[in-house]
């Protein structure tokens, strides 16, 4: 579609889905388009942000997950489960009681039984009907965790304080992948037969390392 951003990839390759927003507009289009056919949906939606979350739910892209920002007072908006036509299936939680509330990343395992969001005072597990199940990165002496990618389909990779810990969903003692080091953003990491990679950023520069 014309003006519009690609997004995700439905699980088996068939789907393709797309975003757009005019400039100074609130009203964003999504369209989901199957490469095989041509065919597809098309549907609008409200979106604070040109840049929200949004992906196929995993593993089989039947639904879309969508986070569409904040409110006018600076609030984060849920993530909704949408049809792949537009229909509000669900709206995920927003508030927890360890955690706090919710401010604005999510990320779903490759299974689709669980889902990690990014909170106030660390992480939390939802699982994919929005039932809370726990608390992850409560950690006190991180000024702050980021929420970044899948280390495995039972743990989630997470950027506390500069340094890189891939946390079990279990509640388990999390992995500490670095320790101190030199400013910058951690962006990703992942483990290769090779050994461990992390992607990490600063200064307008992005660079892949090795960890080990």
């Amino acid at each position: 579609p014309a003006g519009a951003t690609l997004e995700d990839w439905s699980g088996d390759g068939t789907n393709a889905l797309f975003f757009a927003q005019p400039q100074n507009s609130t009203t964003s289009t999504i369209t989901v388009l199957n490469v095989h056919t041509g065919q597809g949906s098309r549907f609008k939606i409200f979106s604070s942000t040109s840049y929200p979350e949004l992906s196929f739910t995993r593993p089989g892209g039947k639904a879309i997950l969508f986070q569409a920002g904040t409110t006018s007072n600076g609030t984060n908006l849920p993530v909704q489960r949408l049809s792949l036509t537009g229909a509000r299936q669900l709206c995920y939680p927003t508030q927890f009681s360890r955690a706090g509330g919710f401010n604005g990343t999510y990320r779903e395992n490759a299974a689709g039984t669980d889902l990690v969001l990014s909170t106030q005072n660390g992480l939390e597990v939802v699982s994919n009907t929005g039932q809370p199940i726990r608390a992850l990165a409560l950690q006190k002496e991180a000024d702050s965790c980021d929420l970044l990618n899948w280390w495995s389909n039972e743990s989630i990779v997470v950027s506390c304080s500069a340094n890189l810990l891939a946390y079990p969903l279990s509640g388990g003692r999390p992995d500490q992948l670095t320790g101190v080091r030199d400013a910058g953003t951690f962006l990703g990491a992942w483990h290769l037969p090779s050994g461990i990679y992390a992607e990490a950023a600063a200064c307008g520069t992005t660079w892949l390392e090795k960890l080990n």
